[in-house]
């Protein structure tokens, strides 16, 4: 087998038909696997998917599982050479295995085989609201289209690949933290070796099924869980001191992360600067509700 798809899921009974149809849709002519890591209140069944089904894992969990859980769980069942981490609200272009395929090729040979990928995300333009936008701008502002190919120190698990091998060498896992855990995954990847490559050009797109306050307020406790897990005492400390300015640092933050990636960009972010202020204000409150919930956000 090449290729284990990997998706978690939980009640993405909207946006899951269309994320694993893509995934048949690859070109390229490699084999393939899909392991869905469940733990929706309805189980998703093999039946769902008909031709499809034979090349389909669904491994349902009772108990609720985070994202970082799931994906272990995908991880511990995969039979194959290569891990497409793929979340199951994205939509892969047809091309998008190849591209990542070409690209390790070459930078095997110059850096080593630890290599792990991912692309640029964006909002699809099918189900595109000025809410859902704003949300994009707080989750991937530093993954948005560009043309861009660098490596870099984090991609988000939701469009990454990398070789087994990398997986099991390296013993990676993921956090099982409710919350940034593939922030921490890539900390972790860094630390034991190995190099995170951003491919721009591989865009998929995002079809965002969240409801905006909720999950802006848990990216507040996401950002929390990043900057505390840092390793330095030092940087740990700046941040609680500068926890009452959360929302204007998020903001610098994602301008700046803007500029960066793309500074076409910008003009995305004034358009859906009130409504990325709503969200900056849910985040806010996350962050400076976090000392006192934060039992909730660890398994």
């Amino acid at each position: 087998m090449d290729i284990s798809f990997i998706i978690p899921c939980y009640n993405s009974e909207k946006t899951l038909p269309a994320c694993v149809s893509a995934i048949a849709k690859q070109q390229g002519g490699y084999s393939f696997e899909i392991i869905i890591a469940d733990s929706s209140k309805t189980p998703v069944k093999n039946e769902y998917f008909g031709k499809l089904a034979e090349k389909i894992t669904v491994i349902h969990s009772d108990t609720r599982l985070f994202p970082g859980q799931a994906r272990n769980m995908g991880l511990q069942h995969s039979k194959s050479d290569y891990i497409a981490l793929i979340d199951s609200d994205i939509i892969l272009p047809p091309d998008w295995t190849t591209t990542m395929m070409c690209s390790r090729k070459q930078l095997v040979q110059d850096h080593g085989p630890h290599i792990i990928m991912g692309g640029s995300i964006e909002n699809d333009q099918t189900t595109a609201d000025v809410w859902s936008d704003a949300l994009t701008l707080m989750e991937f502002y530093r993954v948005l289209p560009t043309p861009r190919e660098e490596f870099r120190n984090e991609l988000p698990a939701a469009n990454l690949f990398l070789a087994s091998a990398t997986v099991k060498k390296l013993q990676l896992s993921f956090s099982t933290h409710r919350m940034a855990e593939d922030i921490l995954f890539c900390k972790q990847a860094l630390n034991n070796g190995a190099k995170i490559y951003f491919v721009g050009s591989n865009k998929v797109q995002h079809r965002i099924n969240k409801r905006f306050s909720q999950y802006t307020y848990y990216m507040g406790a996401a950002t929390c869980i990043v900057r505390l897990s840092h390793p330095r005492l030092l940087m740990k400390l700046l941040f609680i001191i500068s926890m009452p300015l959360g929302s204007i640092y998020k903001l610098l933050t994602i301008t700046i992360g803007l500029i960066r990636n793309n500074p076409r960009h910008i003009w995305f972010l004034l358009r859906r600067l009130p409504f990325l202020c709503c969200g900056l204000l849910s985040l806010h409150l996350g962050i400076l509700a976090y000392p006192f919930t934060k039992k909730r956000w660890a398994n």
